[in-house]
């Protein structure tokens, strides 16, 4: 955590008023979701910014992470990270709208975009079996309607147990909706 205070200007990696805050509004946020993706073969991290949640849920046990942050610079940071903290994950330079392929099946996502614009980007590549793990802010149960509207998909909605109003919302079974004639 020394790392992210000390270079978050320098990357822009989170706001200065949030620095106060990085222990409980960051690494606990994002531990918050070892246990439902401790058991995967894999976790990417899409949108991974500063690392948060892949890079704490890499330190706390979890094997195969991949950290996708179309920032250059912000990869710089990522790479730092790996090298100062033995971190066991990969960094993918690349927006995830212009992935080919999923590099696991399991998928994890804070404070990126609103899901409708989130499954739009990984619809080209998504199956059946992808599960996705993201951490919601208040709107979330609106974002999952906006989002019903261009797909279909099984939705789990459980409280945050870090932020009063705040959601973690897991999502299986994406499929472009049926349009009605």
């Amino acid at each position: 955590m020394r790392l992210l205070e000390k270079e978050s200007s320098k990357y822009n990696l989170i706001g200065p008023k949030e620095l106060s805050h990085i222990w409980t509004r960051h690494v606990l946020d994002s531990a918050q979701l070892y246990p439902y993706v401790c058991r995967a073969n894999g976790v990417t991290d899409l949108g991974s910014g500063a690392g948060l949640p892949g890079v704490v849920l890499s330190l706390l046990g979890v094997s195969n992470v991949f950290l996708v942050e179309a920032t250059q610079k912000k990869c710089q940071f990522l790479e730092i990270v790996s090298r100062e903290t033995a971190g066991a994950f990969s960094v993918i330079n690349g927006r995830v709208e212009h992935l080919k392929k999923a590099p696991t099946k399991m998928f994890v996502s804070r404070a990126m975009a609103p899901s409708d614009r989130l499954l739009g980007w990984v619809l080209p590549w998504v199956a059946s079996d992808h599960r996705f793990v993201l951490l919601k802010g208040m709107r979330a149960l609106e974002e999952i309607k906006d989002a019903q509207k261009q797909f279909s998909f099984d939705v789990q909605v459980s409280p945050s147990e870090t932020q009063s109003g705040a959601h973690v919302v897991q999502v299986t079974n994406i499929k472009k909706a049926r349009q009605a004639y």
